[in-house]
């Protein structure tokens, strides 16, 4: 287990050293399964000096949107393209340079914000600072950064509008966190699924939808601090959000949790 306040919540999760998605993107997508009926749109959106590149990928009709905003995290890829090629939806990736954030410079500044901490005010400035610190190539926080980013974090939310949002994510071998540290309001864990293979969900009946399917689930709080992240969004503004993390190698395992999920919404919300 991970002693409190050590890390700040889940952002060790994705922490790892896989190749990233610009490695992958390519291969995957000239295979078979990838060339079915995908409709593929590369945007860019101009953050200070940079130009940050964004992957849409569409399919059908349905409203669910998949967002992957980490590039080291190429499974997360990988299991949102196939499923969207099975369920249809919307796929919103950043590859980053096969990085987790997202690096701009501003005049002779240079900054990183991780793109699932830029939901608020409050997780723009926390990201801005924390990648400051850790990075040694970039800038901490600063009032210009910060207006920067916010352009972008509208951005973003204007394409994950839904009614039902999935964010895929990856982590490390022995990485899940404490009940403590994801401000749980409520958990269940299978002794047969592997720890680092779980749902994060912000609303009750979601929690004992998968709890029934014996899936290891977390309810995040009500109370949970603002970070920033798409979940804290999502809860603020009403929207259905559920996020499938799994261990970095687990793609079969994340793509049963996704199908998992579609039967949920299906159960919950019919055929959007």
């Amino acid at each position: 287990m991970i002693r409190k306040n050590t890390i700040s919540r889940r952002d060790f999760l994705r922490a790892g050293t896989c190749a990233g998605l610009a490695a992958l993107a390519s291969p995957l997508l000239r295979s078979p399964l990838a060339e079915a009926a995908l409709k593929k749109q590369v945007e860019k959106f101009q953050i200070g000096d940079t130009k940050v590149k964004i992957l849409v990928f569409k399919k059908g009709n349905s409203d669910v949107v998949y967002f992957a905003p980490h590039g080291n995290e190429p499974n997360a890829f990988k299991a949102g393209v196939k499923t969207l090629n099975k369920h249809g939806g919307t796929l919103i990736v950043l590859p980053n340079h096969g990085k987790r954030v997202v690096v701009f410079d501003l005049g002779s500044k240079r900054h990183a914000i991780d793109a699932n901490r830029l939901f608020t005010d409050e997780g723009i400035k926390l990201s801005l600072e924390k990648w400051g610190k850790i990075r040694n190539d970039c800038d901490g926080y600063s009032e210009e950064a910060h207006e920067a980013v916010k352009p972008f974090a509208e951005y973003l939310k204007k394409k994950l509008e839904s009614k039902f949002v999935i964010g895929v994510h990856g982590n490390t071998d022995g990485a899940y966190v404490t009940e403590e540290e994801m401000n749980a309001a409520d958990s269940y864990w299978n002794p047969e699924m592997d720890n680092d293979d779980f749902f994060l969900v912000i609303k009750k009946e979601h929690f004992d939808y998968l709890k029934e399917k014996k899936m290891n689930v977390i309810l995040e709080s009500e109370d949970a601090d603002d970070d920033g992240s798409l979940s804290v969004y999502c809860r603020a503004n009403n929207i259905s959000y559920v996020n499938v993390e799994a261990q970095y190698e687990h793609l079969k395992e994340q793509l049963v949790m996704l199908t998992e999920t579609r039967k949920m919404i299906e159960s919950f919300c019919g055929g959007i």
